[in-house]
């Protein structure tokens, strides 16, 4: 894994520490009424999530403040100096969620397609502004490449008004109890909203509206490239973090 920054603005987003606040779930064991207590990996992935995905003027509206932060302008230039991306608004989603408190949050989804017609062009983009109060909590966008038996990842944030740039792989995930309990949510999300979403929306609606590090962003390819367009059904058929390897 490798990291550089991109100077930006000195304007910091004010909210507490990325790196940490990916919420960790999953201990091995889930408690099943009447039945005393079972293993993870006998329970299957396809769990309920408290996800909504807004429309008409709720949507405009949360898109118009997404699109108003220097950290929107700033990561998109950054899309665009590096691929070469433009983004149709039309397309972007707002999904809202609630945090660990109760609180509600925005995820403002937006789509950077490369214009480049090349081999070098990645095949994945994705660009997303978290809100809580109609205000910037977070903003970070992921880039993946699929390869032949894994996807090159690179995932973009913001600290301290300067842009991070990790660079990482699906084969960086590994057994570990953080990247358990990072699947553990992650999976929720793609459980119910399958991979047409990319890593940093991602991992932004699992982590509170957190982007979250190279390794979601890790953990979430390699579950896409595992089971791709038939998550939902392996969801519903079995824990997809443990069949996996992740935990």
């Amino acid at each position: 894994m490798s990291k550089d920054n991109s100077t930006g603005e000195n304007d910091s987003i004010g909210k507490p520490n990325r790196r940490n606040i990916i919420r960790m779930m999953g201990a091995g064991v889930v408690g099943i009424a009447g039945l005393g207590t079972a293993s993870a990996e006998d329970v299957n992935s396809d769990e309920e999530i408290d996800l909504e995905a807004l429309s008409g003027s709720r949507k405009e509206k949360a898109i118009a403040i997404a699109k108003g932060t220097h950290q929107y302008k700033q990561l998109y230039a950054k899309l665009q100096e590096e691929y070469d991306c433009h983004i149709d608004v039309s397309e972007s989603e707002v999904l809202e969620s609630t945090d660990q408190y109760g609180n509600p949050y925005q995820a403002v989804s937006f789509f950077p397609t490369p214009k480049r017609d090349s081999e070098e062009a990645p095949d994945n983009v994705d660009l997303v502004v978290t809100l809580k109060d109609d205000s910037l909590f977070d903003a970070g966008a992921s880039v993946t490449d699929q390869r032949k038996d894994h996807i090159d990842i690179k995932l973009f944030t913001i600290n301290n008004g300067q842009i991070e740039v990790e660079s990482g792989s699906s084969e960086d995930v590994t057994v570990q109890v953080s990247r358990c309990g990072i699947c553990r949510d992650v999976s929720t999300v793609l459980c119910n909203r399958g991979c047409s979403l990319g890593g940093a929306t991602i991992c932004a609606i699992a982590g509170f509206g957190t982007v979250g590090s190279i390794a979601c962003a890790a953990v979430v390819s390699e579950l896409c490239r595992r089971y791709g367009g038939n998550i939902n059904r392996a969801c519903r058929r079995f824990n997809i973090c443990n069949r996996s390897g992740i935990c």
